[in-house]
């Protein structure tokens, strides 16, 4: 276990007690007070990957300190897309993640910034991670819909179903072309970094 004792890490643990927060107030039937708590912890954690961005002075997505870190901002993000775009909701379950997401940042991966690589210098670094983000958190997303999803209808075999099966098939619709988007950039960036595919 790797606790953070510096500024970076102070917004880090802010942003994962506001996600908590919000989860609890949303658990409690505190509907706006979670979701103020929820975009509150968003807006904390983007300080804290600018803060990161700042002191190594590349984009962070090097290691899993970062790419937790950088999930866990986009969190906030993706939540709101599935609920407009979408029309899915399970913003308590969005919260949740959050604080799952980051915590592996807070307690478990070193925050000692390293110098980049130069095979990671190139301009397709960042898309290509980005992408596999998104995708991964959309993944997560319908994962956590569809066991939701099971657990209601082994409780209530009577239960209507569609909703659930509907969102849970639009988040992997947009997440499995997010996936393959992220394979074609990544072979084409290692095309480019060591001349094969």
């Amino acid at each position: 276990m790797e606790i953070k004792y510096s500024l970076e890490g102070a917004f880090l643990y802010a942003a994962m007690l506001l996600y908590l927060s919000a989860f609890v107030a949303s658990i409690l039937r505190r509907v706006e007070a979670g979701r103020r708590l929820f975009c509150t912890g968003f807006i904390t954690t983007v300080i804290t990957v600018l803060v990161r961005w700042y002191m190594v002075r590349h984009i962070p997505m090097q290691n899993l300190y970062e790419v937790f870190l950088v999930m866990g901002a986009a969190m906030y993000s993706l939540s709101c897309f599935c609920r407009r775009i979408l029309r899915i909701g399970a913003d308590a379950a969005d919260m949740l993640i959050g604080v799952i997401v980051l915590g592996p940042a807070g307690f478990f991966f070193s925050a000692e910034p390293n110098q980049l690589p130069p095979a990671l210098q190139c301009w397709l670094f960042a898309p290509h991670v980005a992408v596999y983000l998104l995708a991964y958190i959309l993944m997560t997303k319908a994962a956590v819909q569809a066991v939701c999803q099971l657990m209601q209808v082994t409780n209530d075999r009577d239960m209507p179903r569609p909703d659930y099966e509907r969102g849970t098939y639009r988040m992997i619709a947009f997440g499995f072309p997010l996936m393959t988007t992220g394979l074609v950039l990544g072979s084409w960036w290692g095309h480019l970094a060591w001349g094969d595919f």
